[in-house]
């Protein structure tokens, strides 16, 4: 790894780092999460998210220099910190946090020479996509699988049944251990990159090591060649299409009958729609 894409991955780790340090630190202020203490962390985890974004939109290899590369950084987290203090219009313990965590980015990502940069461990890859290829890649998969406008789709669409499409509850996908299965087919198959859809922007292609989607909010699309396609969804069903649906079907040969029935929890792990 050069060292422009050195100082890319201490940024990207930085964000991820100090996101997890202080969400964490506000859940555990419970009941007190509106205090005074509270608006002093989540401002800052929420800097850390908006600044990885930004930093994840941009290319090392596009890095001119190591000194191209810190100041593109610095660009990103100051467009990144911009937007979030419009966002508080001002407010003054959100404000003086937002400030203080952009601060120490700043500092950290200027620690680092060449030296140091050379010890870096590389992180998988993650790019967010332009606009243009969300766009373009977003057709793609509407027009290959009869996806409509919104994220919704089978077994919650209205739309008729896909072929090749498999349904299940994400209770029987985690309890059978899918993301192993879903590994196997990526590196059976020597997918290294797909590109993941998620119902808020932004998009993004990911290194396959970070294909299995637990649910985080979002309904999401996964695939890399628009012949295969895992969808989770915002009712617990999580689908598999075209060649990883045949994949599955191999590998479970009671898949016919473990197949998703709503949303809610039932003791076969199917679901039911009856609350």
């Amino acid at each position: 790894m050069d060292e422009k894409n050195a100082l890319h991955t201490t940024a990207r780790r930085f964000c991820q780092e100090r996101h997890s340090h202080w969400a964490k630190k506000y859940n555990e202020l419970g009941s007190a999460m509106d205090s005074q203490e509270g608006l002093r962390l989540f401002p800052r985890y929420r800097l850390d998210e908006a600044m990885l974004v930004e930093i994840e939109r941009l290319v090392p290899s596009e890095f001119t220099s190591l000194q191209h590369a810190r100041a593109s950084l610095a660009v990103a987290a100051e467009q990144a910190c911009n937007a979030l203090l419009t966002e508080f219009k001002g407010n003054g313990p959100e404000t003086v946090a937002i400030k203080e965590e952009l601060s120490a980015f700043h500092q950290y990502i200027n620690q680092f020479g060449e030296a140091e940069l050379k010890t870096i461990t590389a992180l998988p890859y993650r790019r967010v996509l332009t606009q243009i290829e969300s766009e373009k890649f977003w057709k793609t998969l509407q027009a290959r699988w009869d996806i409509g406008r919104e994220h919704c789709w089978y077994p919650l669409s209205e739309t008729s049944r896909p072929e090749q499409v498999i349904a299940f509850h994400r209770e029987l996908w985690n309890a059978r251990d899918a993301d192993t299965l879903l590994r196997r087919f990526l590196t059976e198959r020597k997918i290294e990159r797909c590109i993941l859809f998620r119902e808020v922007p932004p998009d993004y292609e990911i290194a396959s090591s970070l294909a299995p989607r637990h649910y985080d909010g979002d309904e999401s699309f996964l695939t890399s060649d628009f012949e295969w396609v895992l969808y989770v969804s915002h009712e617990s069903s999580v689908t598999v299409a075209g060649t990883l649906a045949e994949f599955f079907r191999n590998a479970w040969p009671d898949s016919a009958q473990v197949t998703y029935g709503g949303p809610f929890h039932t003791e076969d792990l199917r679901g039911t729609w009856k609350w």
